[in-house]
């Protein structure tokens, strides 16, 4: 896995304190970055507290405090504060399957996708295999696939995690 920092900004010095901001990839090891700093400096490092502020698409300011959700109540957490899950997954590419791909994801078997199904929009997939997320001809999630698209096919669809009730045949 790539590590990646796009960018660190010092905020504040209190010696023996640095705080500082920073934009990361996944799997970016804060503890071995604060540790790295200290050995450079000659000091030693390590982490007084950490905030993650964005993670994918999910930010502070539509996260709700532990106090408003239990001040809530369940229906109303339901309603304000649940999401589906597909929104955590919005940037993995997505494919559409016919109702014969459908089935065949169901009882666990791979989908040719160039004869019961295709990838929604104009995405190239820079790796293969790679994660997509699967949905139904009428768009319901079904659950996430691993999309092989070696040796030029159209791609071969195997499943990977389902969301069992979103299943229903000839209704």
């Amino acid at each position: 896995m790539t590590v990646r920092i796009d960018s660190i900004r010092l905020l504040n010095v209190r010696l023996p304190s640095l705080e500082i901001e920073l934009d990361c990839s996944a799997g970016t090891y804060l503890r071995s970055l604060a540790r790295d700093l200290g050995d450079k400096l000659g000091c030693g490092g390590h982490l007084e507290s950490l905030l993650r502020t964005r993670v994918g698409g999910f930010t502070l300011a539509g996260a709700a405090s532990l106090d408003r959700l239990g001040a809530g109540g369940r229906k109303t957490v339901e309603q304000e504060f649940l999401l589906p899950v597909e929104k955590a997954l919005s940037r993995m590419p997505a494919v559409k399957l016919s109702e014969s791909g459908v089935e065949k994801i169901y009882f666990g078997r791979n989908v040719d996708l160039g004869a019961e199904g295709e990838l929604v929009g104009k995405v190239t997939l820079a790796e293969s295999p790679r994660e997509v997320r699967i949905h139904d001809s009428r768009d319901s999630f079904l659950g996430v696939g691993l999309l092989d698209q070696s040796g030029g096919s159209s791609g071969v669809l195997r499943p990977k995690r389902l969301m069992m009730e979103a299943f229903s045949f000839g209704s």
